[in-house]
C-alpha cells in the first residue's frame, strides 16, 4: 500500500522540477506614471528603481507594466494568479492608489518597493500583503534572494504534500 505522500514524492522525483521559473512571470508596476523631466526627483523615481532591478540576476525576464495604468493594458492581460508583481510607490498617495487595487492584487505575490522612508511609517502598506517590503536602493541583494526563493518553490518533495491527509491506496 502506498501513501499519498509517497506517490507525490515519487512523481516529484520523476518530474525533477527544481524550480517554478517556467510557470511564473515577474512584473514591475509603478503606481504613478513617471514623468521624468526637469522636475524629476531621481531619488524616488520609478526609472531609478527599474535600473536597480535590472542589475539583479533573478529579474532578467522582468516585464514592465505601464505605470499608473491601473492594470488596464494588453500586457496586464498576461497576468496569471501566482505571478510576482513588484510594486513601486514613491509616496503615500501611491500607496493609497495601490490599496484601491488590493482585491485585484491579492491573487499575486507582491513585493513592495517604496521611494520614501516615511511611507513605511505610514503603515497602511500592509493591506497589500507584500511578501517583502523595502525602500528604493536598500537591501537589493536581499531582494534578489527573496525573489530566488519565491521562484524556487518547494525545496524538496516533502514540502509538496504538506497538508495532505495520509490516505492509503491499494
Amino acid at each position: 500500500m502506498m501513501l499519498l505522500r509517497d506517490i507525490v514524492r515519487e512523481l516529484y522525483i520523476k518530474l525533477n522540477k527544481s524550480d517554478f521559473r517556467g510557470f511564473m512571470n515577474t512584473y514591475f508596476y509603478a503606481a504613478a506614471a513617471s514623468a521624468c523631466s526637469n522636475v524629476c526627483n531621481f531619488a524616488t523615481c520609478s526609472y531609478r528603481c527599474l535600473s536597480l532591478l535590472d542589475r539583479l540576476p533573478a529579474l532578467q525576464g522582468l516585464k514592465i507594466l505601464p505605470g499608473g495604468s491601473m492594470f488596464r493594458t494588453p500586457t496586464s492581460m498576461e497576468l496569471r494568479s501566482g505571478d510576482i508583481i513588484i510594486l513601486f510607490a514613491k509616496n503615500i498617495l501611491d500607496i493609497e492608489s495601490l490599496i484601491c487595487l488590493k482585491d485585484f492584487l491579492e491573487r499575486f505575490r507582491i513585493i513592495l518597493i517604496v521611494g520614501e522612508d516615511n511611507v513605511l511609517n505610514y503603515g497602511k502598506h500592509h493591506c497589500l500583503n507584500p511578501r517583502y517590503t523595502t525602500c528604493i536602493g536598500k537591501n537589493m541583494n536581499e531582494l534578489s534572494i527573496i525573489i530566488d526563493r519565491i521562484l524556487a518553490g518547494p525545496t524538496h518533495a516533502d514540502d509538496l504534500y504538506i497538508g495532505f491527509q495520509e490516505q492509503t491506496y491499494a
